[in-house]
């Protein structure tokens, strides 16, 4: 009962501050912006996710597992730094069908960057070949399942994972 007092108090606080900075459009009333508010407020309660991360040093299938829920979005991102140069992907899926990365490595000279469908991870090494590639196999009903191919790198690779419901 306290938080939903105090939400009602930011509320009314940042609606205060639209008035007094004339951000608001005329086209609402400040119980317009206010009602928008708590929707939000409402929506963002019934958000769920779920941060990890973990190493991948090998070729093969891993389950990530203990999530809780059945993920509607997830979001992968991996690093990779060999003799000063690093590389980097985000890759992002809301179905196992339907996944893009972004990509981005330094060479050590010049940055490359480039959008990949239908992988999850990519990361190039210091020379631009292809370290690890990892593929969105399936979104269940604890987590997601990942397949690695291509391992060249030596090392690890770190990456973090960001589920939501």
């Amino acid at each position: 009962m306290a938080e939903e007092t105090l939400q009602e108090e930011v509320i009314i606080d940042i609606a205060s501050q639209e008035e007094q900075t004339e951000l608001h459009s005329d086209e609402f009333s400040n119980e317009d912006n206010i009602a928008f508010l708590k929707r939000q407020i409402r929506e963002l309660k019934q958000t769920q996710c779920v941060f990890g991360n973990t190493t991948q040093g090998a070729d093969g299938t891993v389950s990530i597992t203990g999530v809780g829920f059945t993920p509607a979005l997830i979001k992968i991102t991996a690093f990779y730094q060999q003799d000063g140069k690093a590389g980097e992907s985000r890759g992002i899926a809301t179905t196992a069908t339907n996944d893009k990365v972004y990509i981005r490595y330094f060479d050590g000279t010049n940055y490359t960057q480039d959008i990949i469908e239908n992988e999850m991870i990519h990361v190039f090494d210091n020379a631009g070949t292809v370290a690890i590639q990892a593929t969105l196999d399936s979104i269940d009903v604890d987590g997601f399942t990942l397949t690695f191919a291509n391992y060249i790198a030596s090392g690890s690779i770190k990456y973090q994972y960001e589920c939501y419901k």
